[in-house]
């Protein structure tokens, strides 16, 4: 199918994406669910860092002792904090960082019209190790940016938005290309695809008055959206030389 269009045309998008979910809502909607609890996943690492810190603060071990003496434990509980949030992310993006790769690769499927839920295994069959490596560095970068008074933050995950998309079409591609050929494609678009994410606010909001329970049924209209968004953008840098097809096949 052409995914081509003059412009990043927002109505276009969401048009497609209302096409395809119509065709099988509900293995678009597992699939969905699926990467709604992935992304849940990034709570997971801050509930075990809180976790360590609470653990360390409330110790018996600091009871009676002065301010200064808890000063001099500092860099121990620091690194120790370090440390645990290190580890729960590794170990977290084991079986995120797949999840999130073979729900992307699903709504790429189904974009062509085919609806085989066993790509939801796709990162676990392709190059699993590399996958996990990719997606870890590119959430350390995010955090690192993040650090720097959140917007540096925010303007990265919009780099690297595409990441998961270019791992599921070639689970072999090293980190460094793979953030390179995101930016790229990201380039004066980074409003647009924030934009896009406003968009689907009402529906949010909607969803979430219904006890929540509504946002899951609305995931699938904006993963198949945001798909299309994506592959807008690929056509596009496909045209301008910035990949060549060589790399990004499925």
């Amino acid at each position: 199918m052409d995914n081509t269009f003059a412009s990043f045309d927002r109505s276009l998008l969401k048009s497609r994406a209302k096409d395809i979910i119509k065709q099988n809502y509900w293995k678009c909607f597992l699939a969905a669910l699926l990467l709604y609890v992935v992304n849940g996943g990034y709570f997971l690492s801050t509930n075990v860092r809180t976790n360590i810190w609470d653990s360390l603060y409330y110790n018996p071990l600091f009871y009676g002792y002065s301010i200064f003496s808890i000063i001099l434990f500092l860099p121990i509980i620091v690194i120790l904090a370090l440390l645990g949030f290190a580890v729960a992310m590794c170990v977290g993006k084991l079986i995120i960082a797949p999840l999130e790769v073979s729900g992307k690769r699903f709504f790429l499927e189904a974009s062509q019209r085919r609806f085989d839920l066993s790509e939801l295994g796709f990162g676990f069959s392709g190059n699993f190790f590399n996958v996990f490596k990719v997606i870890l560095i590119r959430d350390i970068f995010i955090f690192l940016w993040t650090l720097l008074l959140v917007i540096p933050g925010i303007i990265k995950i919009y780099s690297y938005r595409m990441v998961s998309y270019i791992l599921a079409e070639n689970p072999d591609m090293n980190y460094k290309r793979a953030l390179e050929i995101s930016q790229e494609m990201t380039k004066g678009y980074k409003m647009e695809l924030l934009i896009l994410d406003l968009s689907f606010l009402g529906w949010l909001i909607l969803g979430a008055i219904c006890f929540g329970v509504g946002i899951l049924f609305v995931m699938p209209y904006i993963e198949a959206t945001e798909t299309e968004a994506y592959l807008f953008l690929r056509a596009r840098a496909l045209d301008v030389g910035i990949i060549h097809i060589g790399e990004l096949s499925r």
